[in-house]
């Protein structure tokens, strides 16, 4: 199995494990596009570095109204867009994905460590994965789409 798709499965089963755990989501794939150089941010961006055999940045980008549902069915309790336990819960379940993934790498041999969450916030900014193919998977859930880019290289 390459890289690519080894880092790709164990993304997308961290994704499914948490996004099912934390909020009941019941999540599909889309289409995996590779992207090369700067991309646009969603309203909500949550983005984790990773360090050690494994380097590069994990992002998850959503629109608010994805983020409140989200967060709201985490809380058991209704936010508002506004309302800052968004940046918080969006931040958290990034960490936790990616979290869990590294868990995984390691497991197969791929030593690494995640930087706390950093939150961009701001549709249509521009990031950029630093020369990073970056391989951009939609996450399709019932309050809407976690757009899921993992651009990583072996060290």
């Amino acid at each position: 199995m390459s890289f690519q798709v080894e880092i790709i499965n164990i993304f997308l089963k961290s994704a499914s494990d948490v996004l099912k755990q934390e909020v009941q989501a019941d999540m599909k794939r889309g289409p995996i596009a590779m992207t090369m150089g700067k991309f646009p941010s969603d309203e909500i961006t949550s983005v984790i570095a990773l360090t050690g055999d494994i380097q590069g940045q994990v992002f998850y980008s959503m629109d608010n109204e994805t983020a409140k549902k989200l967060i709201s069915k985490m809380l058991y309790e209704e936010v508002r867009i506004n309302d800052p336990k968004i940046q918080d819960g969006i931040a958290e379940m990034g960490n936790v994905i990616t979290g869990n993934a590294s868990i995984q790498l390691s497991q197969k041999g791929y030593e690494c460590d995640i930087s706390p969450p950093t939150i961009v916030k701001g549709k249509g900014l521009e990031i950029s994965n630093f020369g990073i193919k970056t391989i951009k998977i939609p996450l399709k859930t019932q309050y809407g789409i976690v757009t899921m880019r993992i651009g990583v290289k072996k060290k």
